[in-house]
C-alpha cells in the first residue's frame, strides 16, 4: 500500500481545477462583454401587512439573489469558510452549455456536501442589444423559477436544451422548460405570471 494521494482525491481536485480555469475564462469573457446589463427580476404582488392595501407590480431580486446580481447554487449563501465559486454564464452560450453538462453536476455536488458555495451570474452578450433578446429572457424566466424553488433544475433543463439544439428560446420554449423542470401546478401559473409581467 503506498502512502501517495487517493484517486479520489486527484479527480475531484482536478475537476475543481478544471471548473476553476473555466470560470476564469467566463470571467474574463464577461469583463470584455458590453457593460450595464440589467439585472433579471421578477415582478410580484407584495404581501401587504394586515390592514394594508397590497403593492402591485413591485419589482423584487429573486429569493436567492446575491448581491452580485447572480443566484446562488442550491440556496446555499457564501461563507468565510470555504471557497466561493463565481459562474458568468449566457442563457444562450453553446460554450457554457458544454460547461454545464461536464461541471453543472460537480459543483452541485460540492455545494451539496458543503465543500463550496457557488452563484451564477448571467451576461446576455448573445442578444447583441437587442432589449427583450432570449438570453436576457431565459436569465429572466430562471429568476421566476427560483421565485418558485426550482432555480437549480432549471438552470439544468435550460442548458440541456441549449446542448440538444434548442437556439434563440421563444416565450414557449421558456415556459415548456419550467414544466420540465418540475414547476406544476399553483407553481407553474407563478412561474408564467412572473415571467409574462417582465
Amino acid at each position: 500500500k503506498q502512502g501517495g494521494p487517493k484517486p479520489l482525491i486527484i479527480l475531484v481536485s482536478a475537476l475543481l481545477a478544471a471548473a476553476l480555469f473555466m470560470g476564469a475564462g467566463m470571467l474574463i469573457g464577461r469583463e470584455l462583454a458590453p457593460k450595464a446589463e440589467p439585472q433579471p427580476t421578477v415582478t410580484v404582488t407584495v404581501e401587504a401587512a394586515p390592514g394594508e392595501q397590497p403593492a402591485q407590480g413591485s419589482e423584487v431580486a429573486p429569493p436567492n439573489a446575491t448581491e452580485g446580481y447572480g443566484i446562488l447554487i442550491s440556496g446555499k449563501a457564501p461563507s468565510g469558510d470555504k471557497p466561493h465559486l463565481i459562474i458568468w454564464e449566457d442563457p444562450q452560450c453553446p460554450a457554457c452549455a458544454m460547461y454545464e453538462t461536464h461541471f453543472g453536476p460537480v459543483i452541485a455536488q460540492l455545494v451539496a456536501d458543503g465543500a463550496i458555495t457557488a452563484e451564477a451570474r448571467f451576461a446576455y452578450f448573445l442578444d447583441r442589444g437587442q432589449p427583450d433578446g432570449a438570453s436576457l429572457r431565459g436569465a429572466i424566466a430562471m429568476a421566476a423559477a427560483d421565485a418558485v424553488g426550482r432555480f437549480d433544475q432549471y438552470h439544468t433543463v435550460l442548458f440541456q436544451q441549449l446542448a440538444g439544439g434548442v437556439h434563440g428560446y421563444s416565450d414557449a420554449n421558456l415556459v415548456e422548460f419550467a414544466a420540465m423542470a418540475g414547476i406544476q401546478g399553483a407553481d407553474l401559473a407563478t412561474f408564467e405570471q412572473l415571467y409574462q409581467d417582465r
